[in-house]
């Protein structure tokens, strides 16, 4: 499978993080690559998953179905790969694998790590929205939301939660304010979880959908607005199924 079909995702090599709490992402340039090694949240520790560089999907710039033609006559081919790169990076790196995806007890300790993301304009809107509503540009575990429950990803050092990562190529548009980049993708994968009750391990695939979008300011890509749909279990098709573990009791 080309590149431009759909990415792999490796991980990166571990190192201890040390001290209590998450660990603050550096800053980075639109486009390039985190480097992540294990992170953690209340619920234990675990190796975070991160795209390969050798398999970032290219941005498709000439394919009316991937780049709408309203993208590409406002912005360069070189813009357009940047926040291509940035948003697929984001999906997988904050979106999908976020230690906030699992454990919500952290939401102001994950904020201060990934705000110099959003844009100034949009940061307060985003937090009051996670606080009040409990949103986050996050994916969320598709069995019920009650933090008590028996099921819960696999949490271990030097080992990560999810495996066989793919991502979409990312649709990219205008959004509705003429201005900002939208991408729409769906990252599909399998998940290391437990049966606490049971002190039973297992896998399932998933699929979480996400539309992330962007404004250029002062030459660099930072989020401004997003969507994210209720992760659900899927087949190997990637069709969406019902799994009896994850209904509400």
């Amino acid at each position: 499978m080309s590149a431009l079909l759909a990415c792999t995702v490796i991980l990166t090599a571990g190192c201890s993080t040390g001290g209590a709490g998450l660990e603050k992402k550096p800053v980075r340039e639109s486009g390039e690559t985190f480097i992540l090694g294990p992170t953690r949240n209340t619920h234990g520790t675990y190796e975070q998953v991160t795209l390969d560089p050798a398999d970032n999907p290219q941005a498709p710039i000439d394919s009316a179905d991937f780049v709408h033609p309203e993208v590409r006559e406002k912005y360069s081919p070189e813009q357009i790969a940047e926040v291509y790169q940035l948003g697929t990076n984001m999906m997988v790196e904050v979106g999908l694998d976020s230690p906030l995806n699992g454990d919500l007890t952290i939401i102001d300790e994950w904020w201060e790590t990934v705000k110099h993301l959003v844009l100034d304009e949009a940061e307060s809107e985003f937090y009051e929205t996670f606080k009040q509503e409990r949103v986050a540009f996050t994916a969320w575990q598709p069995w019920h939301p009650d933090y008590d429950s028996v099921i819960d990803y696999r949490y271990e050092p030097n080992k990560p939660r999810f495996s066989d990562v793919k991502i979409d190529p990312p649709r990219v548009l205008l959004a509705q304010d003429g201005e900002s980049v939208a991408l729409q993708a769906k990252v599909r994968y399998v998940a290391h979880l437990q049966d606490k009750e049971k002190n039973e391990h297992f896998t399932q695939a998933l699929r979480s959908e996400f539309t992330y979008e962007f404004a250029l300011a002062d030459g660099q890509w930072l989020m401004n607005d997003y969507e994210v749909n209720p992760t659900v279990p899927v087949d190997g098709d990637g069709n969406e199924i019902q799994i009896s573990k994850f209904a509400a009791g």
